[in-house]
């Protein structure tokens, strides 16, 4: 599906019967990207395992917040200018602006009360396990909820983590030296909207998915 005007990307999302803003399933490329910054001495790794996790569960309504078209390629761009932050927040979460990257449904609980709505619960996946957290079915339009924000949150590497996710470099050198430095880190996930969202197994009932009805139009 391409995806170059987002309010075409809203009217086939809706005609598609809600299922997905942009094709999750598209191919990616069978490597893990390793970005390196010159003089700030850190390396950033993303794998194809996340790529996969940002793809499935940000596409469509009903998991979180969700992209308004693939973005790999943007996120891909624009670790270079996270990498001399990477280490430098109490809670891994960096941030770029990006107009239109997508809509920001989850919120508070407090936030989730001004909307009328039935709730209801789904399943989100925290580091590999499903968590059950509350949602609420609303009829705003999901445009109510355009951001312009892209969360991405950088985790240190470990050699167990450079195993299991980024098998493909597990040998290079100068990943394995970043990790004995401590300057290395991996992109565990990234979703449109607010830094200050905690891991879904944390949230404690604060915090809540907004699913926008797919009745409406646009």
């Amino acid at each position: 599906m391409k995806n170059d005007n987002m309010q075409d990307i809203l009217k086939n999302y809706y005609a598609a019967g809600g299922k997905s803003l942009f094709d999750s399933a598209e191919k990616l490329t069978e490597a893990t990207d390793v970005v390196v910054a010159p003089n700030a001495g850190t390396t950033i790794l993303f794998s194809d395992y996340a790529k996969d996790h940002i793809l499935k569960t940000h596409s469509r309504p009903g998991q979180g917040s969700i992209f308004a078209s693939n973005p790999i390629p943007q996120i891909q761009q624009r670790l270079r200018t996270i990498i001399p932050l990477a280490g430098t927040v109490a809670y891994p979460n960096y941030t770029n602006r990006i107009p239109g990257i997508g809509y920001n449904l989850v919120v508070t609980q407090q936030e989730a009360e001004k909307y009328q709505g039935d709730m209801t619960t789904v399943q989100k996946i925290d580091n590999g396990v499903s968590v059950t957290v509350p949602a609420k079915k609303i009829s705003e339009p999901l445009k109510t909820f355009s951001t312009d924000l892209l969360t991405v949150i950088l985790l240190p590497t470990d050699v167990s983590a450079l195993n299991q996710f980024h098998a493909d470099v597990k040998d290079s050198q100068s990943v394995l030296q970043a990790i004995q430095e401590g300057e290395c880190f991996h992109v565990a996930t990234a979703y449109p909207g607010s830094p200050d969202i905690p891991p879904a197994s944390e949230w404690n009932g604060n915090f809540v998915v907004l699913i926008p009805s797919v009745a409406y139009t646009v």
